[in-house]
C-alpha cells in the first residue's frame, strides 16, 4: 500500500512538473524570450524575473527561504500584471503556480511590453 501511495505521489508531482514546464514554454514564448531557456534550472528564474519587469538579481534572493516567498510573490504580482491578469490571479499564481503558468501560456493572455 505504502508503495502505490508513493508510486501515485510520484506521478502528480511529475506530471505538476510537466505542466509548469509546459506553461513556463509558452510564457517565454509569448514574452518573446528564447523558449528553451525554460530548461535551464537557474537561468529560466532569472529570464522569468525579467519578463515579470522585476529585476533578475532577485531570482537568487527567492533562494533565501523567508525572503525568497516574498520576492516570488512580488514577482508573481508583476508577472500577472504583465500579462493583463488580476491581483487575484496573482494570488492563485502564488499558491498553485503549475496551473497559473499554463493558464497565461495556453490562454489567450498577450504580453504587454511596457
Amino acid at each position: 500500500m505504502l508503495g502505490f501511495m508513493a508510486m501515485a505521489i510520484f506521478a502528480i508531482v511529475m506530471g505538476l512538473s510537466c505542466l509548469m514546464l509546459a506553461g513556463m514554454w509558452m510564457i517565454f514564448g509569448k514574452a518573446g524570450r528564447s523558449q528553451w531557456v525554460t530548461l535551464m534550472p537557474l537561468y529560466n528564474s532569472w529570464v522569468l524575473y525579467t519578463v515579470a519587469g522585476k529585476p533578475g538579481w532577485w531570482s537568487f534572493v527567492s533562494l533565501i527561504p523567508v525572503a525568497g516567498w516574498i520576492v516570488l510573490a512580488y514577482m508573481s504580482f508583476g508577472l500577472a500584471a504583465k500579462f493583463g491578469k488580476s491581483r487575484r490571479f496573482a494570488i492563485f499564481m502564488i499558491f498553485l503556480p503549475p496551473v497559473a503558468y499554463a493558464t497565461i501560456g495556453f490562454g489567450k493572455a498577450q504580453y504587454d511590453q511596457t
